[in-house]
């Protein structure tokens, strides 16, 4: 009989080891403290808003940077390409 209870006891750990039971159930007060799980409209809702304040927040930096104080100064223009650098090889000669 000894065997047969250390057999069973051992095969009843295995099967809890292996499978444990399902965690229990929530009560009832933990679920009205813990974060429920949002509905696909909540998420989405919540999802736009956060790219909505993202954008406003990148909004200021987009865009093309104005030409600073100094280059006003010195009264380069800024469209013109800088002297000394070729559009295509082609155009001076062949190297």
């Amino acid at each position: 009989m000894k065997r047969e209870e250390k057999r069973q006891k051992l095969h009843e750990g295995l099967l809890r080891m292996l499978y444990p039971p399902p965690p229990s159930p929530p009560s009832q007060e933990e679920t009205d403290h813990g974060p429920e799980k949002l509905t696909r409209a909540q998420r989405k809702k919540i999802r736009r808003k956060k790219l909505k304040e993202a954008s406003t927040r990148r909004q200021n930096i987009i865009g093309p940077l104005l030409p600073t104080e100094e280059i006003d100064r010195e009264d380069v223009n800024v469209s013109a390409p800088p002297q000394g650098v070729r559009q295509n090889a082609n155009e001076t000669g062949r190297l």
